[in-house]
């Protein structure tokens, strides 16, 4: 089995093609998407707003939901992704690709608008200092910790992957969950995974996300032609997934 993968790797997606009457994805994964979706305009607008009625926390409580949200779906798409029924039927799975995409440009948007957003996180800091009586301690120091993240989503995307080398950390009080180890097998997976996206797709995120990955993972800069062709936010965003310790 592991020869013939092989065999497929070298040679499938050059002459790869996703067919037309793919799987679709179930109605519970589509709502869990929109609900997703909802929560990730809210958290644009509380990144953008330049002035706040919120008492300082709620609005870190909704980027937070936002957070554990994606973290659930994306643990079950992302397990699903690397499975081997996955690769031995990836033509018909378009639909799968097509939602991790506009699911990590969201984690690629909330990132690169928290970098740049104040207001929420020093309303939040004020609040500590004047009502900690109002919380308990455990929940200031959930909201606190994520509050703290700089790269939030990007930080959430490579901890669901532990190498025999690697393993990045994933805040406990956030959410207690276990790794996908990627042993040999699961490289060649990934290797498959990001040639038949490079070659075969438009979907501009999904290869951010998991072409760094492989990079990082692999010491390996086989995806350099799609890097190139980034524009310079985004690769420094490829660069900081790369880097991330």
């Amino acid at each position: 089995m592991l020869k013939m993968f092989k065999k497929q790797v070298q040679n499938k997606p050059k002459n790869f093609k996703f067919c037309k009457s793919g799987f679709i994805l179930s109605s519970e994964t589509l709502n869990e998407y929109e609900y997703i979706k909802k929560l990730f305009f809210i958290s644009v607008s509380i990144f953008t707003r330049t002035t706040s009625k919120s008492n300082g926390i709620e609005e870190i409580k909704r980027l937070l939901l936002f957070y554990e949200k994606s973290d659930t779906l994306m643990c079950s798409l992302i397990d699903e992704f690397f499975s081997k029924r996955f690769i031995e039927s990836i033509d018909r799975r378009y639909a799968l690709f097509e939602i991790l995409d506009k699911i990590l440009r969201m984690f690629y948007v909330f990132d690169k608008l928290r970098l740049k957003a104040v207001k929420p996180f020093h309303n939040f800091s004020f609040f500590k200092i004047k009502n900690r009586s109002c919380i308990s301690e455990r929940e200031i120091i959930k909201l606190s910790t994520f509050a703290s993240i700089a790269m939030p989503m990007a930080r959430l995307f490579i901890s669901y992957f532990s190498a025999e080398d690697f393993e990045i950390f994933h805040p406990m009080i956030l959410k207690k969950r276990t790794t996908l180890f990627i042993g040999d097998t699961k490289k060649g997976y990934l290797k498959y995974i990001c040639a038949i996206l490079v070659e075969h797709t438009k979907l501009k995120y999904l290869k951010i996300f998991m072409c760094a990955l492989y990079e990082k993972l692999n010491k390996d800069s086989t995806f350099d032609i799609f890097y190139e062709q980034l524009n310079s936010k985004e690769q420094e965003y490829f660069i900081d997934l790369v880097n991330l310790l």
